[in-house]
């Protein structure tokens, strides 16, 4: 119980550790993968976090993520993420649905809920490189949030065990909503994730920053990844 607990208390604080460090935010983003660095993600969320780490899944997983926030939280980062994604040889696909329920703080244009839908696809050279891309469609009763198609590209660098580097170039053609007036924002990722021990996944260390272009605004975070024996990462 008490394991449970540790696991639950880390969930919450990378929860509330990522609202904070990212006050900036586009209609394209997708829901936060709590305590996952772009550059290690090697889970079906990596459809929406970074599609160049799809070729790496060890099997077949089915992913859902629940992020919550308070209807006073400024930043729409709030509802469910179903992921389902599969490496085959040095191939890597997947599916992503994101249910978002903006909080009543939200500024615009995240005035009512929203859903996007992902394709995630790539392909590896040996174990030590991959590129992706990513399609992405969005869906709302807003003209404000509705109509979007979203295209990003990624590439990840894995020299050593105990290191890897990853890059993403999100919404790279600026999609526009329903009303002709909304856009998602071109960000710029670039992240660097650690394995001090032996390569291995039991302490991970990371880096990530983040780059919004028409924002001219910049944020970056830490990330701790854990390996918890019975409970999980």
């Amino acid at each position: 119980m008490r394991r449970r607990a540790l696991a639950c208390a880390l969930v919450v604080l990378t929860s509330s550790a990522g609202v904070a460090a990212q006050p900036a935010i586009s209609p394209g983003d997708p829901l936060l993968t709590p305590g996952a660095n772009v550059a290690s993600n090697d889970t079906a969320s990596a459809v929406g976090h970074n599609p160049a780490n799809l070729p790496f899944l060890p099997d077949p997983e089915l992913r859902w993520t629940f992020t919550h926030t308070g209807d006073s939280a400024p930043y729409p980062v709030r509802g469910h993420a179903i992921d389902l994604a599969s490496s085959f040889f040095f191939l890597g696909t997947g599916l992503r649905v994101e249910l978002a329920s903006p909080p009543s703080a939200a500024p615009l244009p995240f005035v009512d809920d929203y859903q996007w839908v992902r394709w995630g696809a790539g392909a590896r050279i040996g174990d030590w490189l991959a590129f992706g891309t990513q399609l992405a469609w969005s869906i709302s009763s807003s003209p404000m949030l509705d109509g979007q198609f979203g295209m990003s590209v990624a590439g990840t660098l894995r020299p050593w065990e105990w290191m890897c580097m990853s890059a993403v170039l999100r919404d790279f053609n600026v999609p526009v909503s329903r009303d002709d007036r909304t856009t998602s924002d071109r960000i710029w990722e670039a992240g660097v994730a650690f394995r001090p021990v032996a390569g291995k996944r039991d302490l991970e260390l990371g880096l990530e920053g983040r780059y919004f272009d028409a924002q001219d605004h910049g944020t970056a975070k830490a990330t701790l990844g854990l390996d918890l024996p019975m409970v999980g990462r």
